[in-house]
């Protein structure tokens, strides 16, 4: 079993995505049912799987509007793949968290998934220290009562260095770091101070971090292979396979050289340091354990 922790789905028809702008080439248009399930049959074809393994996907809101878990929730209505929504809340709302969670699951249940959390784009916020707003940390404080992941996008330096005290002051909230905190791949400096900022969030138990998002972004191809692996190391050795998750990041994946090259640089990585078990905790163990998908084998 393989769960792609990290896909999403769109429809500009329907939502506005405001970072979703022209020049942006193959991500332009609706990605839906039909692409979702294209790319979940093209996982199984990662090297390092079996035929027979399944892969399923957990999809992550791609707006801070209402309306994204009805595109979400059409397409797991179509897909049975889809084990579960990471959806939109107002957090710095707290009054309306709880309102906003009960309505998605109304809708999520309609489509056959549920909601297994919630995030939000709150890397546009990120210099204004929008995690640490009370309004802000009043919101986590109702997702930790619902028993509700909490996605942090983070993008730089700073939203990262943000996120250990939220850790501190909510230790039973399960927080999940997109993309492993956006290490900055090939740079040395850079990498650097990203493993100085994520060590101490991975001394919180309760925070788990997504092998996603590590893209070339300007790393010379011969060299990539070897980047994604120090920093696949650096979280093993932060975090250990029972707090990694894997994600495609599809359809984002496009513009950076397409799923399968990070998915087999990351899953290279994993090889090369793990046993067969502790394989099976990143590629679905944690997952299940997040998310509470107790079907994640059927």
């Amino acid at each position: 079993m393989i769960v792609d922790t990290h896909a999403h789905v769109w429809d500009p028809a329907r939502v506005h995505y405001p970072w979703l702008r022209p020049g942006m080439g193959p991500l332009l248009g609706t990605f839906g049912y039909p692409d979702l399930a294209a790319h979940l049959d093209d996982e199984h074809e990662l090297e390092s799987c079996d035929r027979g393994e399944h892969v399923r996907a957990v999809l992550v809101q791609a707006a801070d509007d209402p309306r994204d878990v009805e595109v979400m929730a059409d397409v797991a209505a179509d897909e049975p793949r889809v084990a579960g929504l990471v959806v939109w809340a107002p957090v710095d709302r707290p009054e309306l968290v709880e309102g906003e969670v009960e309505r998605a699951g109304v809708i999520a249940a309609d489509a056959g998934t549920r909601v297994v959390g919630v995030r939000t784009m709150q890397h546009r916020h990120e210099g204004g220290a929008w995690l640490a707003r009370p309004e802000t940390d009043a919101g986590l404080a109702v997702l930790d009562g619902l028993g509700l992941a909490y996605e942090c996008l983070v993008t730089t330096p700073e939203g990262l260095a943000q996120l250990p005290a939220v850790a501190e002051r909510h230790p039973g909230l399960r927080l999940v770091v997109d993309h492993l905190g956006s290490p900055p791949l090939g740079d040395p400096d850079g990498l650097a101070r990203w493993r100085e900022l994520l060590a101490p969030l991975a001394e919180h138990p309760a925070v788990v971090a997504k092998l996603s998002g590590l893209f070339p972004r300007g790393v010379p191809a011969r060299e990539y292979a070897d980047s994604v692996r120090e920093v696949v190391d650096v979280a093993l050795e932060l975090f250990g396979p029972r707090r990694l998750m894997l994600g495609s990041a599809w359809p984002v994946s496009l513009v950076h050289g397409g799923p399968a090259l990070a998915c087999l640089a990351v899953d290279a990585a994993l090889q090369a340091a793990l046993d067969g078990d502790e394989l099976l905790e990143v590629r679905a163990g944690t997952a299940s354990d997040v998310y509470g998908l107790a079907t994640v084998s059927s």
